[in-house]
Formats: C-alpha cells, sequence, structure tokens
C-alpha cells in the first residue's frame, strides 16, 4: 500500500488485523504502533479534526508548546537505523538511513505513531501543561499517572 496525503485514515483500516494482545488488559503494556494508529482514528471519529489540526489546536497551543509539530525543522538529526531484521540481537550490522521510511509516514495518513517533532523545552512544556490542569482535570490526570506506574510495576516484577 503507498500512502499520501489525500489518503483518508479510514484507507489503513483495511491493513489493521485484530488479533490478541500479548498482554491481559490491566496487567501490563506493550507498545504497538496499529494500537496508536486505531486511537488517533478514534480522535478523528470523535472530533472531526485531522489528528496533525487536533493535536495543533487541542495540545500543542494550550500547552505553548511554539516549536512543536509535523514540519521537520532545518537543521533536525537524520533518522537512522540498523539493517538487523534478520538479526535483532547484531549490533555490528550497519547503519541505514530511514529518511524514506518517515518520509512516506509522515505524509501519509498514519500520524498515530508519532511524526511529531518537537524540542526539550516544549517537551518540559506537556509535561507542565499536564501537571497544572490545562490539558486534563485534575482526576484524569491522576488516574493516568496511577495506571502508568502501575504497570510500570507489573513490568518491573516480570523482568
Amino acid at each position: 500500500m503507498s500512502w499520501n496525503a489525500a489518503q483518508p485514515t479510514e484507507g489503513l483500516l483495511p491493513t489493521i488485523r485484530i488479533r490478541a494482545s500479548p498482554v491481559r488488559a490491566w496487567h501490563g503494556q506493550s507498545y504497538s504502533n496499529t494500537g496508536f494508529l486505531v486511537a488517533s482514528m478514534i480522535v478523528e471519529s470523535v472530533s472531526g479534526e485531522e489528528f496533525r489540526h487536533y493535536l495543533a489546536d487541542h495540545i500543542f497551543r494550550p500547552a505553548g508548546m511554539r516549536r512543536t509539530s509535523s514540519e521537520a525543522p532545518c537543521g533536525r538529526a537524520i533518522r537512522y537505523y540498523r539493517d538487523n531484521v534478520d538479526d535483532p540481537l547484531n549490533t555490528g550490522a550497519p547503519w541505514v538511513s530511514a529518511e524514506a521510511f518517515y518520509g512516506k509516514l509522515l505524509k501519509g495518513p498514519a500520524v498515530g505513531p508519532g511524526g511529531e517533532y518537537s524540542t526539550i523545552d516544549d517537551l518540559l512544556r506537556f509535561a507542565e501543561a499536564l501537571e497544572s490542569g490545562k490539558l486534563l482535570d485534575r482526576k484524569s490526570f491522576e488516574m493516568l499517572v496511577q495506571q502508568g506506574l502501575a504497570a510500570s510495576a507489573i513490568l518491573n516484577k516480570a523482568t
């Protein structure tokens, strides 16, 4: 499937396969790009806004994150990855540019899993906005923190 900016997020639905999570609900966590993609689709459906616009209008601006967006800043670092798909433990594998992959991803509809550029100062503004109640009410913030801490405790026990 090739991605383009005009393709709606719903165009990705046929590529999403529902499968059992490796973690039982409320008993740990597992990162999933697909999970973030589905979350971004839910935000788009409920808000009626494209996910990137929603982030800018409802998170970045209210938090004062003036240097965070999906637009690549001048002078940013080039993305690379190790070419070790066949042997993930091979740390001697050569580094390969990931620019082509991210170029397609960031120009397409799959924005839930990432694609935003930010600065350390803006990430601090985000944390302060969360904690101060600008983005979430206190009860929601505390629930988010408690669930995150509980998941971390479960993962730490398992390792």
